[in-house]
């Protein structure tokens, strides 16, 4: 069992005032902690998707695999080309790729210099270096100096760390099977819905279509208003259903004279040129350029709704009919010419129902490794500073 206490100033901050350092702590260069592993014969496009051994490279994610290991144990896995470091941790058999640089720490937890490393990112980047392809300067890299506690508080603190680490591994694969989920709901509710009652349409036959246009980027007077003005790129950044805000904004007189193009509150918006099918409900009355269709309702045969979700899960229909010589594209037309097929008003209500309590619990669990993530930096920061002091209780006592 571990004691937590917090102190009034971190080691760091000590050491700077004083050079004096608490009982047990000791000033180390990483090329003193560590040793390093030899260079891996194995490419990094020599690795699988599957297999039985892990595989890292420069990615931030391990996600290859290969069949036969070349190292066992702890190791730390440090990228040395890319644009930026990233490292990695693994206790157990696996290989790496050339450009991989591998080492073990004999004398400290594994555990606890890779959170130090994590810990130090922005600074360590500044070993990175080159015009083009940035690489590793490991001798300047070997010479930065860390601050390393007793072994026995640095595993005490590296199973903290990894108590929150493991939740948030635990909520991310939380999150990739409801997504999985989220995702067969959608097609069988909207696609699967063909064998309730239902009618065909075209969509023209339900919704008045009709695209946006770009106010002159000449008149000054039509730019930084307070409309909310959309473009692809805006639908694209944004991950709920429905958007009510634009990086670029045009005035009063901009949306006077582009009256006729206003897109209501609970419109359908979709993207339909370049980026094809990015749909989203508009939360506001506002406008978008030529590059976005609207989807105004005429009758109430149709949930705005039920409609969203339908171009969503039939995105790559609209990608298909896309055309053009520079960027793909469809055009009012084109948009109005599409037959779907929807059931009655009293299913439509069920679908939307159903996927947006799906939808909702996928942005919740999202918002929880969020917020989780944040815990474990601010706990990082903390226990590797020696702001908090930790030290074991012996029950027995």
């Amino acid at each position: 069992m571990v004691q937590i206490k917090s102190r009034d100033k971190s080691v760091y901050e000590v050491f700077s005032e004083t050079g004096k350092l608490p009982e047990g702590w000791q000033l180390k260069k990483l090329d003193d902690v560590f040793i390093k592993q030899p260079k891996s014969q194995i490419k990094a496009g020599d690795a699988k998707t599957k297999g039985a051994i892990p595989f890292f490279n420069c990615s931030k994610e391990q996600t290859k695999f290969v069949d036969c290991s070349t190292i066992e144990g702890e190791n730390i896995f440090i990228t040395t080309g890319g644009q930026t470091m990233y490292t990695h941790y693994y206790n157990g058999s696996a290989a790496y790729s050339t450009d991989v640089y591998c080492v073990k720490t004999p004398h400290d937890d594994g555990r606890y210099v890779h959170n130090v490393l994590l810990a130090m990112h922005e600074k360590l980047q500044n070993h990175f270096r080159g015009f083009d392809i940035k690489h590793l300067d490991k001798k300047s890299f070997l010479q930065t100096e860390i601050v390393l506690p007793t072994l026995a508080i640095q595993r005490q603190v590296a199973s903290l760390i990894s108590r929150q680490a493991n939740l948030i591994e635990k909520l991310k694969s939380l999150h990739d099977r409801q997504a999985r989920l989220n995702s067969a709901l959608r097609l069988k509710a909207i696609n699967g819905e063909k064998t309730q009652p239902c009618r065909i349409s075209k969509i023209a036959d339900i919704f008045n279509v009709f695209s946006g246009e770009t106010p002159s980027t000449k008149n000054d007077k039509f730019w930084n208003g307070s409309n909310v003005w959309l473009t692809p790129k805006d639908l694209t950044n944004c991950h709920t259903r429905t958007i009510s805000d634009s990086a670029g904004k045009i005035t009063d007189l901009a949306a006077n004279k582009m009256g006729k193009r206003l897109t209501k509150k609970g419109d359908v918006v979709v993207t339909t040129r370049a980026t094809i099918g990015v749909a989203k409900l508009a939360g506001c009355d506002l406008f978008t350029n030529q590059n976005c269709h609207t989807l105004s309702l005429k009758n109430d045969e149709v949930l705005s709704e039920y409609m969203l979700y339908w171009l969503q899960v039939n995105r790559s229909k609209l990608i298909s009919m896309g055309h053009g010589s520079t960027f793909l594209g469809l055009s009012s037309t084109d948009l109005r010419e599409i037959q779907f097929c929807y059931p009655t008003k009293e299913v439509q209500e069920r679908v939307v129902r159903e996927i947006r309590a799906s939808d909702d619990l996928v942005t919740k669990i999202k918002e929880s490794i969020k917020i989780e993530t944040q815990k474990l930096n601010w706990l990082r920061r903390q226990l590797l500073s020696g702001k908090f002091e930790v030290t074991e209780i012996n029950e027995n006592a």
